[in-house]
């Protein structure tokens, strides 16, 4: 008995160790190059330190001149207008246009593929592609708004209009968002459907009381994945104004400097690694706060699979 159960806890140590044998390089990985990084970013914001000379504690004076940095401020500014601004219309026009695919129709493969491929796109050569589409003079929305005989837009050069441009170039590049609520309105059990024919109901009050329900946890999911996509927002602004206004590369009356932007500025221009670690771990107490709420608040209106059964 005794020596079988020494075999059982061999064979149960061996398995254990092949298992960590083979994702040792995963965990190697992870710890040299997240988990240490991360655990000296939290120290390096406790610290004044530029990357040229030793990192000396300072204690919380990063965080407290984080508050009197204008450009700080004006960084949260933009960031929180441009989330409060892309999230929604990205959500809202990716549902409709999950739900207009969802329909049977002749070439419903082709209009699927056109709506998804600009999201597979390279995101430089996609944002050098709209910084010639946004141009003042020859750019192809100024061109078609003057076919419709209506006023050409400065649209990277007024701060007013800075916003809504990216908010547009990301609306385009949603389709990774509105396949994965096509996928979801799929796997709603066609029963459902045929109940509410036989019961009388037309199109909208299908979609309102039987698909908007049923993928609430897909809504919940690409909401939070969007706010914090959003409150990271960087590669399309910095693409965008570094080419195009190199006098400039935070945008008119600095409307393009996003939070991401000011902490890459700070880092790597400035040289100033606390500040820049002071402001990443701000950004992350932040995101964590949002995302607890939104789970708090989804038990109101989140339903998963099976609840409603």
């Amino acid at each position: 008995m005794e020596k079988t159960k020494k075999k059982s806890l061999k064979r149960k140590l061996r398995r254990e160790m092949s298992g960590l044998l083979f994702a040792a390089p995963w965990l190697i990985g992870f710890i040299a190059f997240s988990m240490v990084p991360i655990i000296l970013s939290m120290y390096y914001s406790l610290c004044s330190y530029n990357l040229f000379t030793e990192p000396v504690f300072v204690g919380l004076v990063n965080y407290k001149s984080l508050f009197s940095d204008r450009l700080f401020w004006k960084s949260v500014y933009n960031t929180l207008i441009f989330t409060l601004m892309f999230v929604p219309m990205q959500i809202l026009l990716s549902i409709c246009v999950a739900a207009l695919l969802n329909f049977n129709i002749k070439g419903q493969w082709f209009f699927r593929t056109v709506f998804y491929v600009p999201s597979i796109l390279p995101v430089v050569a996609a944002t050098i592609l709209w910084r010639w589409i946004y141009n003042y003079e020859y750019g192809l929305v100024n061109n078609l708004l003057n076919m419709l005989h209506l006023p050409s837009v400065l649209w990277m050069q007024d701060p007013q209009w800075t916003k809504p441009a990216l908010t547009i170039m990301g609306l385009w590049g949603s389709g990774n968002v509105f396949i994965i609520f096509l996928a979801a309105m799929k796997d709603v059990p066609q029963m459902y459907y045929d109940a509410s024919r036989i019961d009388g109901a037309n199109s909208w009050q299908r979609f309102k009381y039987i698909t908007l329900p049923s993928i609430t946890n897909v809504i919940f999911y690409q909401i939070v994945m969007g706010i914090i996509a959003a409150l990271q927002y960087f590669t399309q602004a910095y693409i965008l104004m570094s080419g195009y206004l190199a006098n400039t590369p935070t945008g008119p009356e600095d409307s393009m400097l996003f939070y991401g932007m000011q902490i890459f500025y700070k880092a790597f221009y400035f040289f100033d690694m606390g500040g820049a670690s002071a402001m990443a771990w701000l950004l992350f107490v932040v995101a964590a706060v949002i995302t607890s709420l939104l789970f708090k608040t989804s038990a109101k209106w989140v339903v998963y699979g099976g609840e409603g059964d």
